[in-house]
């Protein structure tokens, strides 16, 4: 396998002689950190032999992503985070080998219609950008496993979330602005890790109880102070993060049923109510 680390000096210079100078094939290239500012149109023509997997652009200071980028159909992953990106090329969903795209910390608004055709995709992060609506092709990714959209503007999810049931396992919708778990969620029935803490949910809906695979659930610092009498079903869970959070009546007598359940974290005021809950078994913390 062929690795390469190129220099910005290198890419302002001329980008394709320096491919050209290389006698193995490149598999791997890796562009982060280094201050550039532009990546030239023709970048991703060098790259149509069928040999680059792994491309790595990160922690640079680019606005756009050459649209010549989607030529290279070869790719696997994908990493174009920590720039200042403000869209993906239009026809991104022509990397249909792509398993791994992190565009997080960037200034993205929308993801282009086109990211519905990734359907080998496994892992998309989107974290940290300026989205505003989820697209409905999100829900056309059948082998998404891991998909994070924390720090972003979203105010409600698509339906399309649920065609994700057989798939999603990992959902990060932390630091957001939604206010209630949308009915697309419950059919997640994969689901093992949801975090949508700092939002502004008031109620868990009961459909919470059917998402039994549940391990880790993070919804601290809402606006939430009951558990719905369905929350005992998740017999799966191991971890719950409920901080910033209230308590309205006393915890439900379902917590002491709970055979996986190993960690809470709360409120310092609610410690001792979740203890007495709780077998001894369990650790309490508020922090």
């Amino acid at each position: 396998m062929s690795k390469v680390f190129i220099s910005p000096k290198e890419i302002v210079k001329e980008w394709l002689s320096v491919y050209d100078a290389y006698e193995e094939k490149m598999e791997e290239v890796y562009l982060n950190d280094m201050e550039i500012t532009k990546i030239p149109e023709q970048f991703g023509s060098a790259f149509t032999d069928g040999y680059l997997r792994i491309l790595n652009m990160s922690e640079n200071h680019f606005e756009k992503l050459p649209d010549s980028i989607c030529f290279i159909h070869s790719l696997v992953k994908l990493d174009c985070s920590f720039n200042k990106i403000d869209c993906l090329p239009e026809e991104i969903g022509s990397l249909k080998n792509l398993k791994l795209l992190y565009c997080q910390k960037n200034n993205i608004i929308e993801l282009p219609p086109s990211i519905s055709n990734l359907t080998a995709l496994e892992l998309l992060d989107c974290s940290h950008n300026q989205i505003v609506e989820v697209n409905e092709g999100i829900g056309c990714l059948s082998s998404l496993t891991e998909l994070n959209l924390a720090e972003n503007n979203i105010n409600y999810l698509p339906d399309s979330i649920s065609n994700l049931s057989s798939s999603l396992r990992i959902f990060n919708l932390e630091y957001n602005q939604l206010t209630e778990i949308s009915e697309s969620i419950r059919h997640l029935s994969s689901l093992t890790d949801l975090n949508f803490s700092r939002n502004y949910v008031k109620s868990l809906p009961d459909f919470i109880g059917e998402l039994t695979s549940l391990e880790f659930l993070s919804c601290s610092y809402n606006d939430l102070t009951t558990f719905p009498s369905t929350f005992g079903n998740i017999s799966s869970l191991k971890v719950l993060d409920w901080r910033g959070n209230d308590i309205s009546d006393s915890i439900p007598d379902y917590f002491n049923q709970f055979t996986s359940l190993n960690y809470i974290q709360c409120n310092y005021s609610h410690v001792g109510s979740f203890i007495n809950a709780t077998k001894n078994n369990v650790r309490v913390s508020s922090y």
